[in-house]
């Protein structure tokens, strides 16, 4: 008997759910962390191209970037 009021009732609680203090925190914490992980990756793509910069020197003469197929064989 017990158990069917349990079950009639619990349909009505879960209706009422909300996501409340806990949904936003996790929610935040998420945004915060995309946040850092898009700052970060910009910051290693300036590096990239500063990288590219010093191989290609002031723009009179280019040079070669290292390539990975071009190593000797023994």
């Amino acid at each position: 008997m017990l158990a069917i009021a349990l079950t009639g009732s619990s349909s009505s609680i879960a209706s009422q759910v909300e996501p409340g203090v806990l949904g936003f925190l996790i929610v935040f914490a998420m945004a915060v962390a995309l946040y850092f992980l898009i700052r970060s990756m910009n910051k290693q793509l300036r590096k990239v191209g500063a990288d590219k910069r010093t191989f290609t020197g002031s723009g009179e003469e280019k040079a070669e970037l290292p390539s990975k197929t071009s190593r000797r064989e023994s």
